[in-house]
């Protein structure tokens, strides 16, 4: 799974080892702005679509500041050895009609970094056209991040009809197929949109992104090679733009060999996301959406984790045509006291609660070899044959009056936006998993296991009496300075030798990157790790006796 991160990793060694000679342009849409000036801060360009329409070239290092005003149409070209990046400038507000990286093999592109921008199709009152993307990467485009944008329709939509949603709606943001492409698509807020994120490219990280309010599918994976991790994709606008369209919160699905896809995909990871149909069932154009939908295959080695699905439909987890995939320690819940019948839906039934389900490809192989284990779920764990793989150490849930057996905070039906779906003390999950293939981390990135084992479902059920943090000191066990610089030293008094105690730290991406017996002071130096924040775990007698967050700045 670790090979997915190398290209990243040299991707960002590029972009800081190649900023020594770094130049900053500048692009102003208003008067002041000119193709004939320098680029300089006092002699600013044109917008951002003149620039690339004539052609200007960049060095590894640059940066391209946007002032307010509207950028319209910007085709993004040019080969670079490291990353130019496209940012507006400090108190500046620009927004971009619309944005494609690459066009064509005349027209290719490498090393962009498009981070902070607004994409917004009617940000100067002309209405969308609902047939093109905001933000596309096409397939002659390598090594491209998109990062912290805001990508929309539009943000206001106080007041919008059914036709506003059907009409005023374009897709947000799209990559296109190709085999190493290299492309990180982090911390974007995706909204008001008919399709959402939509990837068919491969080698691709997307991660922290969310999307809400969308009138088709939320987002699709249709590539190979990628990570789909701690997004949030909420809030299908059921108005029906296609009458056959069936709506996912993820979707994934193969075309014929030959076609614009590919006919298998492999080595995907979806992991601590969630998905939510719809967070208060009293707004307007709700509707049935599906959960993880991957239809008509072939999926192999794919692993689902972690994630968190409240759908009011069948497919709360759905593989068609699965080989080798492995879905873990998922929580699937359909809350809704109904699903609302519209006369323009033609699929509109009263249907669920969310299953998950293996089952064949319509045509091609047959599904084989999968897991499915530690998950919690509304209706039940389906193989269409036994043959398709082995179910073991997931319970159904069933009524959702039994919802608050096994969660913190489930009392507003109404807002299920808002439940709270870790671990209440005493569920049935705690301690009832399996720890064979399980994520040694939960959603948030809490070690596994808290307790005598592994928990079923997306969360650890964490005890706060010994895991609040406050005090610093966790019974005999000490951890000093917090936050640290690097080096930090843990303490205990009490606990028995004897028993071999061990430590060990991981990274948020549950990486274990430090494990070592303890001693009644045992000091550590992570000063050549990333700062950020990280997890200490002590372990004795069988099972984890300490844990902790410690962050390094």
């Amino acid at each position: 799974m670790f090979k997915n991160f190398i290209p990243h990793l040299i991707i960002l060694f590029c972009f800081f080892s190649a900023t020594g000679s770094a130049t900053n342009y500048y692009s102003d849409p208003s008067a002041a702005g000119s193709m004939s000036n320098s680029g300089s801060f006092a002699s600013p360009w044109a917008n951002l679509s003149s620039i690339f329409a004539a052609n200007k070239t960049f060095q590894a290092g640059d940066t391209i500041f946007l002032r307010t005003g509207n950028h319209g149409y910007a085709i993004i070209r040019g080969i670079n050895t490291g990353f130019v990046v496209i940012t507006p400038q400090p108190g500046q507000t620009p927004i971009i009609d619309r944005i494609r990286v690459s066009a064509s093999a005349a027209i290719a592109a490498a090393y962009w970094k498009l981070d902070g921008l607004t994409v917004q199709s009617e940000a100067t009152g002309t209405m969308a056209n609902p047939s093109y993307t905001l933000l596309e990467i096409y397939p002659h485009a390598t090594n491209i991040t998109i990062s912290n944008c805001i990508i929309t329709s539009n943000l206001n939509t106080i007041g919008w009809t059914r036709q506003d949603w059907r009409n005023r709606c374009n897709s947000g943001l799209s990559t296109r197929g190709k085999i190493n492409a290299n492309y990180i698509i982090e911390n974007n807020l995706i909204k008001n949109t008919a399709f959402g994120l939509s990837i068919s490219s491969s080698n691709t990280i997307v991660r922290g992104n969310t999307v809400q309010n969308f009138t088709n599918d939320g987002s699709r994976v249709v590539g190979s090679d990628i990570i789909f991790e701690n997004n949030r994709v909420q809030d299908l606008i059921k108005v029906m733009t296609n009458l056959e369209n069936h709506d996912d919160l993820f979707q994934s699905f193969t075309y014929p060999a030959g076609g614009t896809g590919q006919d298998t995909l492999k080595n995907n990871i979806i992991r601590n996301n969630i998905f939510i149909s719809c967070t208060d069932t009293t707004r307007a154009f709700r509707g049935p959406a599906q959960g993880i939908g991957c239809f008509d295959g072939v999926f192999l080695n794919w692993i689902t984790e972690n994630n968190i699905v409240i759908t009011d439909h069948w497919h709360g987890i759905s593989f068609y045509g699965a080989v080798n995939c492995k879905i873990i320690n998922n929580t699937v819940i359909d809350p809704y006291l109904y699903t609302p019948i519209d006369s323009i839906d033609h699929n509109a039934t009263n249907i669920g609660p969310a299953w998950i389900l293996i089952n064949k490809k319509t045509n091609g192989p047959n599904s084989t070899g999968n897991i499915v284990k530690n998950n919690l779920v509304a209706n039940n764990v389906i193989f269409n044959d036994p043959s398709m793989g082995v179910a073991s150490n997931n319970i159904v849930l069933g009524a959702i009056a039994n919802f608050s057996n096994y969660f913190a905070d489930v009392s507003n039906f109404g807002l299920p936006g808002n439940f709270d779906l870790h671990l209440k003390s005493g569920a049935p999950a705690i301690d009832a998993g399996n720890s064979i293939d399980a994520p040694l981390t939960d959603y948030d990135g809490i070690p596994r296991p808290q307790g005598l084992g592994f928990d079923i479902g997306a969360y650890e059920y964490v005890d706060n009496t010994l895991n609040s943090g406050e005090p610093e000191s966790q019974g005999d066990i000490s951890v000093y300075p917090n936050p640290s610089t690097g080096k930090f030293r843990i303490e205990f008094t009490s606990l028995p030798l004897s028993k071999n105690y061990t430590v060990e730290i991981y990274n948020l991406l549950g990486e274990r990157i430090y494990a070592d017996n303890l001693s009644t002071s045992t000091e550590i130096s992570l000063q050549n790790s990333p700062k950020g924040i990280y997890f200490i775990v002590v372990y004795g007698e069988g099972r984890s006796v300490y844990s902790k967050k410690i962050l390094l700045n």
